[in-house]
């Protein structure tokens, strides 16, 4: 999946500036131009769909029964959450459900993670994150 246009370059500045030399692989991955999932909500707009942040103000049911009204651009295959480390754990319980009922994964990352993708189904955490698939809450492993 890597991106040589719009989509890489959107964002290669900030991750440089952000990560510096402490996170050699963001950094390596930013100047390749290959496509990085941030932490920040402005990532949500490259994933499949918007509708797993209206869980903050709308039942499960209501976000399923409208939830194609919220399609994303779809450049990764999963629904994306930010700042993980700031969400109560009722609302974590609430997308754990929505994950029952959607296709895709929803991904949920720490402040300052990130998602790094090589290709489509090829990607790497830099820092810490979660994956809701089915119901199931499970700790993504950390790139080396």
């Amino acid at each position: 999946m890597r991106r040589d246009g719009a989509v890489a370059d959107c964002c290669r500045e900030q991750i440089i500036a952000r990560y510096g030399h402490e996170r050699g692989a963001a950094v390596r991955c930013a100047e390749a131009g290959l496509v990085q999932i941030q932490e920040q909500g402005g990532a949500m707009q490259f994933t499949t769909n918007l509708s797993v942040y209206r869980l903050l103000s709308e039942a499960v049911d209501t976000v399923i029964v409208d939830r194609d009204e919220y399609g994303a651009l779809r450049v990764v295959r999963y629904e994306f959450l930010p700042h993980l480390n700031r969400l109560d754990q009722a609302f974590l319980a609430k997308v754990q459900r929505y994950s029952e009922r959607v296709p895709y994964d929803i991904v949920a990352l720490e402040d300052g993670s990130a998602m790094i993708h090589w290709q489509a189904e090829d990607a790497r955490c830099i820092g810490r994150g979660v994956r809701f698939r089915g119901g199931v809450k499970s700790v993504i492993e950390a790139a080396a």
